[in-house]
């Protein structure tokens, strides 16, 4: 027993010389990144260093807790730690910072954009085929639950996105996030068609054995595109932050929830089977939603 409490307690110690190795690591990665975007002198590296890795520290504690409150922390913590990163620069400097996020900004949108191509050139018409092959196994009474499926969700998005519209400021991007009609369509979605999706198991099945060998050259050209984007100076939007995606993020992996990305969501999204019913191939694929 005493033996095992030994052996338990090591691998304890271990976990936690990791995990604070990995706090130094990240913070010398954002010491580094900002160094190469602005040319930090050592006294500067010195006091970025020190605030980044505070800010990993207080980051890795707080990520343990996934509610609101702490999506709200989180960000008071972004803004403060940036505030305090640029208390150290010089306003030449501050200028670098401010023109390199402009740039990573564009091409940003450059990279949405020719994604947003791609998909619609390669990936939608495939999806539309399959889609229109199983509408030939749909019953009426399916087809006619999934049409008034697509117009209920469609009415809470466009209410949605009204009230998006009365949102000003970083609230924004935390409105959508918790805005209750994203979890009403969630449900809407899962009552009407899981049913529909059982029924039709094995179809689903053969069509993503079907898609399989496309799926893989989706994905590989998709990683292509997003490498093409990706920063000079490694991942990351701006100094002493980190990317967002993760590194768990794989490309393909877009937000979107509309139509666009209901077609993505059938091959890559936690609800491939429900979004791929709720696809309309009689439509032209629209501007994927931020």
């Amino acid at each position: 027993m005493k033996t095992k409490m030994l052996i338990v307690l090591g691998l304890i110690l271990g976990m936690v010389r990791v995990n604070a190795q990995e706090q130094k690591d990240r913070a010398m990665m954002m010491t580094e990144r900002l160094d190469a975007q602005v040319e930090l002198t050592e006294a500067q590296k010195e006091k970025v260093y020190e605030l980044n890795k505070k800010f990993a520290e207080e980051r890795r504690e707080m990520h343990r807790d996934r509610s609101a409150e702490m999506r709200d922390d989180m960000q008071t913590m972004h803004r403060a730690h940036r505030a305090e990163i640029e208390s150290v620069l010089t306003e030449e400097q501050k200028a670098k910072m401010k023109a390199h996020r402009e740039e990573q900004k564009e091409k940003h949108q450059a990279m949405r954009k020719e994604i947003g191509e791609y998909r619609k050139t390669n990936i939608h018409p495939v999806m539309v085929e399959k889609r229109t092959e199983l509408d030939t196994k749909l019953s009426t009474d399916e087809k006619r639950l999934i049409e008034e499926t697509r117009t209920e969700v469609k009415r809470l998005r466009s209410e949605m996105r009204a009230e998006l519209k009365e949102t000003e400021g970083p609230d924004r991007r935390e409105f959508m996030r918790e805005n209750p009609k994203r979890q009403e369509i969630r449900n809407v979605i899962e009552s009407k068609l899981q049913p529909i999706a059982d029924a039709h198991k094995a179809d689903l099945e053969q069509i993503r054995k079907d898609l399989e060998p496309q799926r893989a050259i989706w994905e590989k050209d998709m990683k292509a595109i997003h490498e093409k984007y990706k920063p000079e100076d490694g991942p990351g939007h701006g100094p002493g932050e980190f990317h967002r995606g993760g590194k768990g993020a794989k490309a393909g992996k877009g937000k979107g929830k509309g139509q666009a990305g209901a077609q993505h969501e059938a091959h890559f999204g936690k609800h491939k089977d429900l979004h791929f019913l709720l696809m309309d191939p009689s439509k032209p694929m629209p501007e994927t939603e931020d």
